[in-house]
């Protein structure tokens, strides 16, 4: 086994068709080549930012490999808390091993892994490895990633879900009766910048523009959305769907398809028409759209949020794996990420409680004579 890093994007560029060949194999697509360069690309280029790639090679295979980001004395994948799993990426193990043992004697003190998937197997051995060699090992801040497995034919699945829909199926029928709408479900995008653009804008004009966090309002978001959707074109995996009502975009979804799963990246809807719920309405097509491709599963990606549970039927649970040196500063963190932090935080939410207790309520209990 032999271990490089590599340092330069060119480098990562020469091994993109190793890379490729290796990533491809994973259940989901965030550690393929479209994807690492197009975040290399957008987020690694800070001031204060140190990305490199690890790579593990068997003579001229490459038999595993992460990327990261070195922050002073802390070292990140390239993932955020609750928005894509991440996965160790290894052929065998003796290959995450030899991953691992690289991993470890990087000169950083705390390796800090997001949206990391606990029930991987990769996962499990990471956390043995780092015990082995006698680090501090906590896991915090759990999530779940929605899933909708195509077990069997849409009629049973919709059968089981049908409760959770409440109106959707009503609406559906209601804006083809009376508002001509008219759907595209899984396409492969014609002319995918100027589809990217529409949804881009529809983002940016409902909740997400108001709270700041629409992708249009970052050009860095904007550029890695294009990168990825671009990249993942040329292997035919983007899929764009929408939802029309005569000449307006009313719901729009990007995602990928890898491995007979679709991915979805980023979603939305025109909040003018939310009486009709068109993003619902979308999704549910979406997903009958894939039990008629045969597909495996619809992944909803990011935060498990309440109209996801509308349509899920599992979960991949995930937290953020933090592995620190057992030396003075690593420790103190260590310490006061597990016990003083909790500590903290029950403090403000049982004083937060105490304060909204003691308000008035309104309208007050009149006085009595």
């Amino acid at each position: 086994m032999e271990v490089e890093w590599i340092r330069e994007d060119q480098r990562f560029s020469e091994i993109a068709v190793e890379w490729e060949e290796l990533a491809s194999l994973e259940p989901d697509p965030f550690l393929r080549y479209a994807w690492v360069s197009a975040w290399w690309s957008e987020f690694g280029s800070g001031p204060d930012d140190d990305v490199r790639v690890c790579a593990v090679w068997r003579e001229a295979e490459l038999v595993a490999g992460i990327p990261l980001q070195v922050r002073g004395d802390r070292a990140l994948t390239l993932a955020k808390e609750h928005t894509v799993p991440f996965r160790l990426l290894a052929r065998d193990e003796r290959s995450l091993a030899t991953l691992v043992e690289a991993l470890l004697e990087m000169p950083v003190n705390e390796i800090v892994m997001p949206a990391i998937l606990l029930g991987d197997e990769r996962t499990v051995a990471l956390r043995a490895l780092a015990c082995s060699a006698r680090r501090l090992v906590l896991s915090e801040a759990p999530g779940r990633f929605p899933r909708i497995d195509a077990v069997g034919g849409f009629a049973e699945y919709r059968a089981r879900m049908k409760s959770r829909w409440g109106s959707i199926e009503r609406k559906g029928r209601k804006l083809r009766r009376e508002h001509d709408a008219r759907t595209v479900l899984l396409g492969v995008p014609g002319d995918l910048d100027t589809e990217l653009d529409a949804g881009l804008a529809l983002e940016a004009r409902g909740w997400k523009g108001r709270a700041g966090s629409a992708a249009a309002q970052s050009a860095a978001d904007v550029r890695f959305l294009r990168s990825v959707a671009h990249g993942f074109a040329t292997t035919g995996s983007t899929r764009i769907s929408l939802l029309w009502l005569g000449e307006d975009l009313v719901a729009w979804d990007l995602a990928i398809l890898h491995q007979a799963c679709l991915y979805s990246l980023n979603t939305t809807y025109d909040e003018r028409y939310a009486r009709l719920s068109p993003g619902l309405v979308l999704r549910r097509e979406m997903i009958e759209r894939c039990f008629e491709l045969g597909l495996k599963a619809h992944d909803l990606g990011g935060t498990d949020l309440e109209w996801k549970r509308r349509f899920a039927t599992s979960a991949h649970a995930n937290a953020t794996l933090r592995i620190y040196r057992v030396r003075p500063r690593p420790f103190a963190r260590f310490v006061y990420r597990r016990w003083i932090r909790p500590c903290l935080t029950s403090v403000r939410n049982a004083m937060a409680r105490e304060r909204k207790a003691r308000e008035p309520r309104w309208p007050p209990t009149p006085l009595s004579d």
